[in-house]
């Protein structure tokens, strides 16, 4: 079959008007792909049609060829012109082959990536194709996904949509967002509820090229023999992990599985050289490390067994039965490489041990996967005070070290304040106090640090680090921060009312009229009065109206699972 190559594809003559790309082209390729065109238009063809239509004969079920017709261009996923059959068993129903509504986000609106930071739509233009982003079905669960197309577009009228929480995004007419009955495009909603994710993250900043492992440093760790090392080596370079820098693809995974580790993790080092990680938790966030390791080259195994747990605490001898979920990666390679980035290996209250220097030098963003990650295993559970369902306790992060140890401790927990002064999240530790000593007379202590639970400050400390690898946390701590902004918005709505009342007063109105002019759900008749002559020595708090945080969870996620996403009020839409 005569033929020429065509943007970087081998392509063969079937006749004048019809075109072949053999399947040797690409791998995964389970047809060929034709393309119906004179020769003249066929060399006259976007580039990505090539690209797109060679990548559709990859998709499962594909029949016989994937075909592109004279019109053909560059499309979503397929190319615009693209045909294509499937098997109705082993095929696939793909969006881009059928078509789908293109509608738009304002540039300048921050998108959420795998990762915890953020980037306006504008800055996707060029890099798209490597970036994951934050997706959700809005009932189970909050994945990444890659992107199949950037495109801008002119002219389209634009509407701002304003939540009661201050939220704003500008969008085309015709953009989808998920209401209370479901997707409803910007030019059908009303003043209802719409879903919002509360977590914000931290806006993206490229890491320096700094080299943290090369394979002077694996050597150096490595106590097994030649022919182990080198086999360390080649499995290590073949996943593109080594060397490893601060701006190196798969880093912000080992930074997250790195925090997890330092916490509800161990690695074991045996005598011949040979080592293992090992992972403890719920099994649903076991699954999700699971996945990242699978990310890095690395196959695990999740194991569950009954358990009786039995130890000395402070307060006398604790025990229970529980059934234990535990997630364990017998790759040497893989342990290797963690200690190598700075995690501790065997018993963390018995040896000195600090935040990574390379942690500690990085981008922001870096830094709170590793304290999303150590938070999602050490740190307490966002919770309210027993009896008092308005506020929460002090998110508590507890250490225990043996005694002669207990200056690393402190060392540790001044390293982390000071990475959450980064994040404007203010924290205190509390005074020590002796845990417990043992049988062969060891005595060890705990030392604390804790969130300041002022509603701005967790605010800030949830919406901007939160957790990794804890969905129960990652649920609570987003509902947490709607419950937090919307308190406090009433909050600060009573003390705007509570001056106004005064005014109101002082120009002639009575009670009566006063509050039918400000009076509303949280602004009742006895809160004016109070204001106009209680004479008021503290600012407003919450009306007893107002929703504890059980009840808002009720109301405010029904729907929407734990995805950590919230029904807020729409305020406003404006065009």
């Amino acid at each position: 079959m005569a033929g020429f190559e065509v943007h970087g594809y081998k392509v063969g003559k079937l006749n004048d008007y019809s075109w072949e790309i053999p399947v040797s082209v690409k791998q995964g390729m389970n047809v060929p792909a034709r393309i119906f065109a004179s020769e003249k238009l066929l060399k006259e063809m976007d580039p990505g049609v090539f690209d797109q239509i060679t990548n559709v004969a990859c998709l499962p079920g594909i029949q016989k060829a994937a075909m592109a017709m004279s019109d053909a261009h560059w499309g979503y996923g397929f190319p615009i012109g693209g045909v294509a059959a499937f098997d109705l068993e082993e095929g696939i129903i793909s969006p881009g082959g059928i078509g789908f509504d293109i509608n738009c986000i304002y540039g300048g609106a921050k998108i959420l990536s795998e990762f915890g930071y953020t980037k306006n739509m504008i800055d996707f233009e060029g890099l798209w194709q490597k970036e994951i982003i934050k997706c959700s079905d809005f009932s189970n669960e909050v994945t990444g996904t890659t992107i199949n197309a950037f495109m801008k577009s002119l002219g389209k009228k634009a509407y701002k949509i304003t939540t009661e929480t201050g939220k704003e995004i500008i969008a085309s007419s015709d953009h989808r967002f998920y209401t209370k009955n479901g997707m409803k495009k910007v030019s059908e909603m009303e003043n209802g509820f719409v879903a919002v994710f509360p977590f914000e993250g931290n806006e993206f900043e490229k890491p320096k090229q700094k080299l943290l492992v090369d394979e002077k440093i694996i050597r150096k760790a490595y106590k097994g023999n030649e022919n182990g090392f080198n086999q360390i080596i080649k499995f290590l370079k073949g996943r593109g992990l080594l060397p490893i820098y601060l701006d190196s693809e798969k880093l912000p995974y080992l930074a997250k599985i790195c925090g997890f580790v330092q916490g509800d993790g161990t690695l074991q080092f045996f005598k011949k050289g040979d080592a293992a990680a090992h992972f403890y938790g719920k099994k649903e966030d076991l699954e999700t490390i699971k996945a990242d390791i699978k990310k890095l080259g690395f196959e695990s195994q999740i194991y569950s067994r009954n358990r009786h747990h039995k130890f000395e605490t402070y307060y006398g001898i604790s025990q229970f039965d529980y059934l234990e979920h535990s997630l364990h990666c017998s790759s040497t390679a893989f342990a290797l490489l963690l200690k190598c980035l700075g995690c501790t290996a065997g018993n963390k209250v018995k040896q000195e041990w600090f935040v990574p220097e390379w942690i500690l030098s990085s981008t922001k963003w870096l830094k709170r996967l590793y304290l999303a990650a150590f938070f999602g295993a050490e740190l307490t559970t966002p919770k309210t005070v027993t009896r008092h369902g308005y506020n929460f306790y002090n998110p508590t992060l507890s250490l225990n070290k043996k005694l002669e140890l207990r200056e690393s401790g402190w060392k540790l927990l001044g390293q982390i304040q000071s990475m959450l002064d980064e994040f404007c999240v203010a924290s205190s530790t509390i005074a020590e106090r002796e845990e417990f000593t043992n049988k062969i007379g060891e005595i060890s202590v705990r030392q604390r640090l804790q969130v300041s639970a002022e509603p701005e400050n967790l605010i800030r400390f949830w919406s901007r680090i939160g957790f990794e690898y804890n969905a129960e946390k990652t649920f609570l701590a987003n509902a947490a921060i709607a419950y937090l902004q919307i308190k406090e918005m009433v909050i600060e709505q009573r003390e705007k009312s509570s001056q106004i009342a005064i005014e109101l007063k002082q120009q002639g109105f009575t009670l009566k009229e006063v509050h039918e002019q400000i009076g509303n759900e949280f602004v009742n008749e006895r809160f004016i009065a109070r204001s106009i002559w209680g004479g008021r020595k503290t600012g407003a708090r919450v009306a007893s109206k107002f929703r504890k945080f059980d009840e808002f969870i009720k109301e405010r996620i029904k729907g929407l699972g734990k995805t950590g996403f919230v029904w807020e009020k729409v305020a406003s839409i404006e065009e």
